[in-house]
């Protein structure tokens, strides 16, 4: 598939990103989908491919999930409508898909999650829900059509199915159909309902939103991991006489603690741990043994290199140092190797001279499945 554009409004960052929805027609011009449903069946029924059917009625649950792979033989068991097949981050198996990723330009790449692609047969859906992450419905073939609702209050009421998060009380504040090459853009929190008119084929791409929680939590057992065991609490100040109130944890003692936690909370210490965090893999990859005499002797004949389809890369450049991080691991790098760097991080084949020049990266990235040799 040749390069995409994505045709945003301008006024879309500072009137609609993250604010309210927004229907853009024609987002892709002459939009060709790069898979067919029988294509996205296949994906379905493959090993490590993360995959679910959720059919609405005739089964013997209404909105009953069931989880890939498959056997091929499913899909004739299925009723003539009202069920759906979604499989999470196609962009991993398919380069065409993959492009899709590289659409917003003006968002930073690692927020990007994965693209999941959905087949719905005619009145197919999964239900009124929301998500807590931004997300752009691209739609690839036949015609979708969206119920939309407001913002979610942070209690809303659930249907049995915690699952798909079926909301019980949907108010439906506008409705459209989208064609193919039309998008729908929902922000994190929005009510809303997409509903097959016939057979269609919907990409849904969808932004990572790691929760508060999930930051301290992630970033606290990192720093703990690294801490010496015999560094303790140790009193505020020596104790010459009984405190008053011996069960009384005074602001002496609270600001020790806060000493403690603070010198170890440092913005390199985040920045690092995020860096690494936002990095890593969707799926883990397999280990595979590495033969670096083998790849030695490629690069040295001119072999091409670029990065693998299922790696995610970010770098943060402080102060002159260049930190490239790539499937959760840190790489050091030279101050000069930013447009190396950068290149890497935007998805592009890395320039000859620079397989001579960071050859010992490039190597460490190879040796870590985060880049191939074509």
């Amino acid at each position: 598939m040749h390069q995409l554009e994505f045709a945003l409004p301008d006024d879309f960052y500072s009137v609609y990103w993250q604010r309210k929805p927004i229907v853009i027609r024609a987002a892709i011009a002459n939009f060709v989908s790069p898979l067919s449903p029988d294509d996205l069946a296949g994906l379905a029924c493959m090993d490590g491919v993360e995959s679910r059917i959720v059919v609405e009625k005739g089964c013997a649950i209404p909105w009953e999930v069931r989880h890939g792979p498959f056997e091929e033989k499913v899909f004739a068991t299925l009723p003539e409508s009202h069920w759906s097949l979604l499989v999470q981050a196609v962009d991993h198996w398919d380069d065409d898909v993959a492009t899709l990723r590289r659409l917003f330009p003006t968002i930073p790449n690692w927020r990007i999650d994965d693209v999941m692609v959905s087949y719905a047969a005619d009145g197919g859906s999964v239900g009124p829900h929301y998500d807590h992450y931004d997300v752009f419905l691209l739609q690839g073939q036949g015609q979708r059509r969206w119920l939309l609702g407001g913002p979610v209050r942070p209690d809303p009421k659930l249907e049995g199915n915690a699952e798909l998060r079926l909301l019980r009380d949907f108010e439906i504040e506008k409705e459209l159909a989208l064609q193919p090459g039309d998008a729908l853009y929902i922000p994190p929190g929005y009510a809303h309902w997409g509903i097959a008119d016939g057979e269609c084929l919907t990409y849904s791409i969808g932004f990572r939103a790691p929760s508060d929680s999930e930051i301290v939590d992630g970033f606290a057992a990192d720093m703990a991991e690294g801490l010496a065991e015999h560094n303790r609490y140790r009193d505020p100040a020596v104790l010459e006489v009984p405190p008053p109130h011996p069960g009384e944890i005074t602001d002496a003692v609270v600001h020790r603690l806060h000493d403690i936690v603070s010198q170890h909370l440092t913005q390199p210490a985040l920045a690092q741990w995020f860096g690494a965090y936002v990095t890593e893999r969707k799926y883990p990859s397999e280990v595979v043994d590495f033969d670096e005499a083998g790849a030695i002797r490629e690069l040295d004949l001119d072999a091409a290199c670029i990065p693998c389809r299922d790696s995610r890369f970010a770098f943060i450049d402080s102060d002159g140092a260049l930190d490239l991080y790539a499937d959760g691991r840190r790489y050091v790098c030279p101050a000069h190797a930013q447009r190396f760097v950068i290149g890497l991080c935007d998805g592009l084949p890395i320039a000859p001279s620079d397989l001579v020049n960071f050859r010992e990266i490039v190597l460490a990235l190879l040796r870590n499945s985060s880049l191939e040799i074509t």
